[in-house]
């Protein structure tokens, strides 16, 4: 009896103890974060007037932000006694004393306004935010695959177009300039070619093919070859007819890769005016080219892209860089232009060497009122200057890139929308050559 008892008494003990250690983990665990849900949206400052009411009064629209989001420790002593950890895009994102920890790393979607403001002295950019939330999981579109593809002889003869500018293309050019031949294959027989009309729509046509696959709209202009000396042009076997001619492009052009091709048809038959022409349709090879510039981003409709004027340069020779303003909105804008793009106040260039090493750029230390310069841009143009960049750093010979960073009054409005970076180019100065003995 006494055993059943002391067993009994032990059980509810355990019981109680067990009990006790329960309440205990309710009462004191910490609460573990809920990982966010894709797709589900969660308010970053709920029920918090005060950020409310201050978030009303910014003039900016409300928009959806989009980007991976990272989290920057900060790194040494800031002149700005305000730091912004959390960044999307690079433009920081404030969220007081919020933590948004477990977005770090991840693609989201953020309803929000962009706000500019001063700071002690300095343009302050930051997206302020309402609500938050994972973005749907999207494979990111397969870029088409440009091929360079021979052409192919009809008829004996062969059409062949090269490209001559071999420096990549930006957004904002308007023409590049080709070579073209036309060449008889055949091992016997002449070929006559008609050119009563300089080739114009109806006996030349280009076929243009963007980054995803699809037909690009070539200009409504005529695509002329230049005339040959007399109203045909007999080509003997082995012999080919050519030039050069700049073609036309279509405004709005993106980064990527575009293959082209012509297309040659005369169908006319010349015959009663004593010529035997040759006659039918024949493609060009396709050659590839590409638009460079991906990295760039756009601020206020406004990119600036950077392009060197070719890849190497001799030791002491002008290192001349294309700087270039494009208007990438569908209205007109009206920009700020300095003279001096790269070393006004408001601009920053970025030249590392091939060890990493930053060179040192001649930074304005103080402001200086620049002279109150705007154009106006349409939609799809550019503006475009050429600068030296020996004049705002020391290039000994060696392997650089080159990015320009610019905090430019974007328009006669005084508009601060945070920093336009640019594409990232590369470029050689090379070692005179010694003397031979």
């Amino acid at each position: 009896m006494k055993k059943t008892l002391l067993s009994a008494r032990f059980l509810l003990l355990a019981m109680c103890v067990a009990l006790s250690v329960a309440v205990f983990s309710a009462l004191y665990a910490k609460d573990e974060a809920t990982p966010p849900k894709e797709g589900e949206w969660k308010e970053v400052f709920p029920g918090d007037k005060g950020y409310l009411d201050s978030y009303n009064k910014v003039t900016a629209k409300e928009e959806t932000f989009s980007g991976v989001l990272k989290y920057e420790e900060q790194k040494g002593a800031s002149t700005l006694m305000r730091w912004t950890p959390y960044k999307l895009d690079g433009v920081g994102v404030y969220v007081g004393s919020k933590d948004l920890k477990e977005y770090v790393g991840k693609k989201v979607e953020i309803i929000g306004k962009k706000n500019s403001f001063e700071l002690e002295g300095q343009v302050v950019t930051e997206i302020w935010p309402v609500k938050i939330r994972l973005a749907a999981a999207q494979e990111p579109p397969k870029a088409a695959e440009q091929k360079e593809i021979p052409a192919k002889p009809v008829n004996g003869l062969l059409f062949e177009i090269k490209m001559l500018k071999t420096q990549p293309l930006l957004p904002g050019d308007t023409s590049f300039e080709i070579e073209y031949r036309f060449t008889n294959v055949q091992e016997k027989g002449g070929i006559q070619l008609s050119f009563l009309q300089i080739l114009g729509s109806e006996f030349l046509r280009a076929n243009l093919i963007g980054p995803d696959g699809k037909p690009v709209p070539m200009p409504a202009v005529d695509v002329k070859l230049a005339p040959p000396a007399s109203p045909t042009c007999t080509l003997q076997p082995g012999c080919f007819y050519g030039g050069k001619q700049m073609v036309q492009l279509p405004q709005g052009l993106k980064p990527g890769r575009y293959s082209l091709l012509f297309i040659y048809k005369n169908m006319s038959d010349l015959k009663e005016k004593g010529f035997n022409c040759w006659t039918g349709e024949i493609a060009s090879d396709t050659i590839v080219f590409r638009v460079a510039g991906a990295s760039a981003k756009a601020v206020n409709g406004i990119t600036t892209f950077v392009r060197m004027k070719k890849e190497t340069y001799a030791a002491e020779e002008p290192v001349m860089v294309e700087v270039r303003l494009y208007n990438e909105s569908d209205k007109e804008r009206e920009v700020y232009s300095p003279d001096d793009m790269l070393l006004t106040y408001y601009s920053t260039g970025t030249v590392t060497d091939a060890n990493g090493k930053a060179v040192e750029w001649k930074t304005i230390k103080t402001f200086r009122a620049p002279d109150v310069k705007y154009e106006k841009l349409a939609a799809g143009a550019a503006l475009t200057k050429e600068y030296d960049l020996r004049s705002a750093c020391n290039l000994p010979p060696g392997k650089y890139t080159f990015r320009l960073t610019s905090n430019i009054p974007w328009s006669a409005e005084k508009e601060k929308l945070g920093p336009s970076v640019s594409n990232e180019v590369r470029f050689e100065i090379v070692k005179p050559e010694a003397p031979k003995p």
